[in-house]
């Protein structure tokens, strides 16, 4: 009887042990520590398999990034731009010497040298200077072997027509007729037409000249 009063008494006791344990530990709070890291690790998956999250925009950023330098690159880079030749310059210049060809002809004093008539020379008085349309200068006759200047005096129809010719100095009749017939194709500009309609006088001098 002794003995099981003692076997029940170490049971209980047991018993009561563990409960109490237990009970401790169920109370008890558990402190764990975890290190903390410096830095944030930052997970990349598989561009195939796709990204979520913090971890896609990353991705795409960097995508984005590398596609707007790329650009940059490319429009840094020269272009080369072909060459047009310009013809305006060459188109105006030639205008202007046409332009120019068609001038009206305005006397300027002696002109040229050589064998034949050297320019011309017109003295117009007091009624005013007339622009030269056209004129001819006159050839050297042949056989004739003279230096002179040949003075013609002449007049200036309204029309810009030579009227009547007189020469005001005598030398060979060969270089007379031959200044003569020249001045006779002249063309003068026309009188406007609410000026009165007169003739003008002027005289002319032919320089005859040899080699």
């Amino acid at each position: 009887m002794t003995e099981r009063k003692t076997r029940n008494t170490s049971y209980l006791v047991s018993i009561i042990f563990h409960a109490g344990l237990l009970v401790l530990l169920f109370y008890m709070k558990l402190e764990v520590e975890y290190p903390v890291k410096e830095y944030i690790e930052v997970g990349f998956g598989g561009i195939t398999d796709g990204s979520s999250g913090a971890s896609g925009n990353n991705v795409l950023s960097t995508l984005d990034d590398r596609k707007l330098e790329e650009l940059k690159e490319e429009s840094k880079e020269e272009v080369e731009v072909p060459k047009v030749k310009n013809t305006f310059d060459n188109e105006v210049s030639v205008s202007a010497k046409k332009k120019n060809d068609e001038k009206v002809i305005e006397p300027k004093g002696k002109k040229g040298a050589g064998t034949g008539v050297s320019g011309f020379d017109i003295e117009w008085g007091g009624n005013g200077k007339r622009k030269i349309y056209s004129y001819t200068l006159p050839a050297y006759p042949e056989g004739v072997n003279k230096e002179i200047d040949i003075r013609l005096r002449f007049s200036i129809l309204p029309d810009g027509t030579v009227g009547t010719i007189f020469p005001l100095t005598k030398a060979d009749t060969k270089l007379e007729n031959a200044a003569i017939n020249s001045l006779r194709q002249w063309r003068f500009e026309p009188l406007p037409l609410q000026q009165k309609k007169t003739e003008q006088f002027a005289i002319i001098v032919f320089p005859y000249r040899l080699q």
